[in-house]
């Protein structure tokens, strides 16, 4: 159950710090949205605030000495609000104008840079917005403006624009209004995060654990198999799309696991019935011997028959290692091999006892024909089924064998005339003690082994070993890839 809590608390942990993290942007992202609304409404307030008072402004404003012959204008309206602080410096920094309720207290001075723009007669700079803290100590937010006032109509000869002298004036509003909206914001965002998180959060865990019940009722199921219930199937009827190949698979992995359990015991059985036979015919030779007293000429035959018995039994083992040895994964080394003189080399141990049965070998493989393979492993197959061709095969026959080259792969095949095989020879010809001889008279290595060990050693090479019957012939083929 460990793996199945470690996957339900990675996802419990991404999706519940993924969600929370997703609302905790998205409340970052509405407060700013708000934030930025409520400044840019404040600051257009003021922008038409000091627009309709400009002119005012820079008439009230005390110019340099000897440059001003008018009257002096009106108090400007922003100067008189009480909702508004306004301030206003001349070019050596003395105080022009400002708010009478400002007392001796003044404004932060925040013009920045020279004038840019004109605006009915009045050179100014660009308006500058900043939040400041008004004298009182609560929030404000403020316009800044520096200017040059209009030339007089009348007067002395004036310099030209770019010698008048500068004004800078600082126009601000309280903001406590602002503030405290946004303070009540952020308390309401962060209350709907902290809800919506624990909702998602137990949402989210619901969710997963719900959704991970048929991976606990596969493991349920999983853990209900032994080997005495292989032919039972996982059933999860409700499993999802994502989890259906998977319990596919498994049954398809325990119908293997069953064809495979099956065949182990049925080559067991084989294996016990093919050694109970000379067991039982030694321990009768034995009984049958020391039953009276024999001669030593007797002695001597029964001799003879338990050293033949237990040469049987001895082939039947030494095949049986060399299989399990074969299914172990040795090394394969592959060299370029003669075809035509390997099958020379695999038939000399067979030639003496073709020629007591009157067997010839026909080959009509090229001389330069190579293939890249293990030498010894493709010796032993040859030598395997030249032996199987003289054993089996007719009288007075003779054993062909051709290596045609077809779709990228070299096959040798070695075929004989038997006339006496049964017809479903082919079929189990590769199935571990069955022999077409079904009276089991020969002894030694020919158990009905030769032909499951090739085929085991060419699977080895990356190679396919196949027979056929067809009209009295007999003939085995081994398909051998050919390298690029």
């Amino acid at each position: 159950m460990r793996p199945l809590r470690s996957l339900q608390s990675r996802l419990l942990a991404g999706l519940i710090v993924g969600t929370t993290s997703l609302l905790a942007i998205s409340g970052v992202v509405v407060y700013a949205g708000v934030e930025r609304t409520l400044s840019k409404r404040l600051d257009d307030e003021l922008t038409d605030t000091l627009k309709s008072n400009i002119s005012a402004i820079t008439r009230t404003v005390r110019p340099p000495q000897g440059l001003r012959e008018e009257p002096p204008a009106p108090f400007p309206e922003p100067a008189e609000r009480a909702d508004l602080t306004f301030q206003c410096w001349g070019p050596r920094g003395e105080t022009s104008l400002k708010s009478r309720h400002l007392g001796e207290e003044s404004l932060p001075r925040l013009a920045r840079g020279f004038p840019r723009i004109s605006y009915k007669g009045i050179e100014a700079g660009v308006l500058y917005f900043e939040s400041i803290e008004l004298p009182d100590g609560s929030p404000g937010r403020a316009v800044a403006l520096s200017f040059r006032p209009p030339r007089p109509e009348r007067g002395p000869e004036l310099p030209p624009p770019g010698g008048l002298p500068g004004f800078e004036l600082v126009l601000a509003q309280a903001s406590s209004h602002v503030h405290d909206a946004l303070a009540a914001l952020r308390q309401l965002l962060a209350i709907a995060w902290v809800g919506a998180s624990l909702g998602c959060a137990l949402l989210v865990t619901w969710v997963v654990r719900r959704g991970l019940r048929p991976l606990d009722r596969l493991r349920t199921e999983i853990d209900g198999l032994d080997a005495e219930e292989l032919d039972r199937s996982v059933e999860l009827d409700d499993a999802p799309a994502e989890l259906r190949p998977v319990v596919d698979e498994l049954n398809d992995l325990l119908a293997r696991l069953r064809r495979a359990f099956e065949r182990e015991r049925s080559f067991s059985a084989d294996v016990a019935h093919e050694l109970r036979t000379p067991l039982a015919g030694l321990r009768s030779t034995l009984e049958v011997y020391l039953d009276r007293p024999r001669d030593a000429e007797q002695g001597r035959r029964t001799a003879d028959r338990c050293l033949a018995i237990t040469i049987e039994m001895q082939g039947v083992v030494e095949v049986l290692l060399e299989m399990a040895a074969r299914s172990g994964g040795a090394e394969v080394r592959r060299e370029a091999v003669p075809l035509a003189e390997a099958v020379s080399d695999c038939w000399a141990p067979v030639s003496a006892q073709a020629r007591e049965r009157g067997i010839s070998l026909t080959s009509s493989i090229a001389a330069e024909l190579e293939v890249e393979t293990d030498a010894a492993l493709l010796r032993r197959i040859l030598t395997n089924l030249l032996e199987n061709a003289v054993l089996y095969g007719d009288e007075g026959a003779a054993v062909e064998v051709s290596a045609p080259i077809a779709d990228g792969s070299t096959r040798v095949t070695v075929e004989n005339r038997a006339s006496d095989a049964p017809a479903e020879a082919a079929d189990h010809a590769f199935e571990a003690f069955w022999r077409a001889d079904s009276a089991r008279r020969d002894t030694g290595r020919h158990a009905g082994l030769g032909l499951p060990l090739c085929r085991k050693i060419a699977a080895r090479l990356g190679a396919r070993l196949a027979a056929s019957l067809v009209e009295g012939r007999f003939s085995v083929t081994l398909s051998l890839p050919r390298e690029e």
